[in-house]
């Protein structure tokens, strides 16, 4: 026979009738099942009970106490963090978010103490681990605090979770490794602890958080979300978001994403990657606007009419991954910027690292790029193959080691290092610069500038258009190569075609470098064939191998 049917047996009637009335006062215990509601507005009480309290129709007042059992509610997502990390070509990474439910759809795991609102604007306050609470359709104002120790294994588990359901929801959580969902309607979430999970659900939802490792996703909506700690990360989700995230990340990053939408986004600290979209790979064709006051030592992912703000000199230790042709006026500090698409960048004062091509595959072909270093030691790449980012090795073939576009390229004052390839127009500036170049037949690259004796020229020359014929470890064969000086220029020509011409540059030292058979040393000679030294040469012709 049913437990409630024996312990209805010695019942009489009023007492019967007492315990099923509209207005009820009931508490439960682990020697007692747990009270139920009724079709009116409950009061119910449970201390240190397992099971389901349902408070059904109504606005009902459900409070538990739970002082010990199992802590593990839930573990979702079969172990694995709430964020799948994406590691792109270029070396960077960043998160998506899993869409998969947080908690089981058979009903909450035995052990715990589950309390269910039902339908009506329900209070829901509960105290202690294994809560599983629920408030259910109506405007609900849930609470749950939990002392359990931090589970700090890496994994996601729940020790409590906390579900609004349908309506405008007040959830607070305070306590680690806790969980709440607001459900559909334009919910408030508060989480104060650590590795605790926030789900806005549909609606414009606010949500607080303070702690670390804290993961929150705004979902549909226009969601103002609020992070305050160290590595915790946040997906506003669709809608025109109002992102802000703080902290300083030591060793953990923290990550905001705005999704799809014109998001407003501001950031301060350390540690964390930024993105408006999706991501390097994703356009979400919103502009969004990103605050980075106080930030350093970042990611920030800007796509097409993104608006930066408050770049300022303060802002050290940024990297920068421009897609959607946005461009980037840097300041006085040590940045470094991937372009996916044509765009310019300035980076001003400081030693920068500039690269253009980034991501893209080798039958790409985009419109080029402007790269400005300035004043400074700078970087400048606008040769970035599929070699360069892990795709492959120094063995793999010339079209591995070259970009999509023909790109500017100005390292402005400073001893620059700069590579280019194609068609590439390349301004060394004032300063000992080194110059890497990529050659072949069918483009046509320009070096504005060189100074004798100050700048070096490396250029490597397609072997398809030298000796397509010889074998890997043969001798080297530059026959088809030759060099001319014009109108005061210096050409470097590739089956007669001209491949690289230096301007207002003659009279340079230019030699040959030949790679020794089989992996024996490496050898110099000037163009008729006469041994020099390598570190008296302006220009090295050097066949890629």
């Amino acid at each position: 026979m049913n437990d409630w049917l024996l312990l209805l047996v010695p019942l009489g009637a009023a007492a019967f009738a007492q315990l099923f009335d509209d207005d009820d006062d009931a508490h439960g215990g682990d020697a007692t099942p747990p009270p139920a509601g009724t079709p009116g507005d409950d009061d119910l009480v449970i201390d240190d009970g397992n099971g389901v309290t349902d408070g059904g129709a109504g606005d009902d007042t459900l409070t538990a106490t739970r002082n010990g059992g199992e802590a593990l509610v839930v573990d979702y997502h079969d172990g694995n963090a709430c964020w799948r990390e994406n590691i792109h070509r270029d070396g960077s990474a960043d998160w998506d978010w899993h869409s998969a439910e947080p908690y089981p759809d058979g009903g909450p795991d035995l052990g715990v103490t589950a309390l269910r609102g039902g339908a009506g604007n329900d209070s829901i306050i509960a105290t202690g681990p294994a809560m599983d609470l629920d408030g259910g359709a109506g405007d609900d104002t849930i609470s749950l605090h939990s002392d359990r120790a931090l589970d700090d294994s890496g994994l996601r588990h729940g020790h409590g979770v906390a579900r609004g359901g349908a309506g405008d929801d007040v959830i607070s959580v305070t306590g680690h490794n806790l969980i709440a969902d607001g459900g559909d309607g334009n919910d408030s979430l508060s989480l104060a602890g650590d590795r605790s999970t926030g789900w806005g659900g549909a609606g414009d939802d606010r949500i607080t958080g303070s702690g670390s490792r804290i993961e929150v996703a705004g979902g549909t909506g226009r969601d103002t979300i609020s992070l305050e700690g160290s590595g915790n990360r946040l997906d506003g989700g669709e809608g025109d978001d109002s992102l802000t995230l703080t902290g300083i990340n030591d060793g953990a990053y923290g990550a905001v994403y705005g999704g799809s939408g014109a998001d407003h986004i501001r950031v301060s600290g350390s540690g964390m990657v930024v993105s408006g979209g999706s991501g390097i790979d994703v356009s979400d064709g919103a502009a969004d606007t990103l605050d980075i006051a106080g930030l350093t030592d970042s990611e920030l992912y800007l796509d097409g009419e993104d608006v930066l703000l408050d770049h300022g000199d303060d802002n050290t230790g940024l990297t920068f991954y421009l897609t959607g042709g946005h461009g980037l006026q840097g300041n006085a500090s040590d940045e470094r910027v991937y372009l996916r698409d044509a765009g310019r960048v300035d980076a001003g004062a400081g030693n920068d690292t500039l690269t253009v091509d980034v991501g893209r595959s080798a039958f790409d072909v985009v419109d080029g790029a402007t790269l400005a270093g300035g004043a400074g030691n700078d970087m400048l790449r606008g040769a970035y193959g599929p070699a360069d980012s892990g795709i492959g090795s120094g063995e793999d073939g010339y079209s591995l080691r070259i970009g999509n576009s023909n790109d500017v390229l100005d390292g402005g004052e400073g001893d620059d290092v700069i590579r280019f390839d194609l068609s590439d127009t390349v301004t060394g500036g004032a300063g000992a610069d080194s110059l890497t170049g990529f050659a072949d037949s069918g483009h046509h690259a320009v070096v504005t500038d060189f100074a004798r004796g100050e700048d070096r020229l490396h250029v490597y020359l397609n072997p398809e258009d030298i000796m397509p014929d010889s074998p890997r470890n043969g001798p080297d064969d530059y026959s088809n190569v030759s060099v001319q000086e014009s109108g005061g220029d210096t050409v470097i020509r590739l089956n007669a075609a001209e491949a690289v011409t230096v301007q207002n540059a003659t009279g340079m030292n230019i030699g040959l470098r030949h790679d020794g058979a089989f992996g024996g040393e490496s050898t110099w000679t000037d163009l008729n064939g006469n041994p020099v030294d390598p570190d008296d040469l302006d220009v090295t012709l050097d066949l890629y191998r």
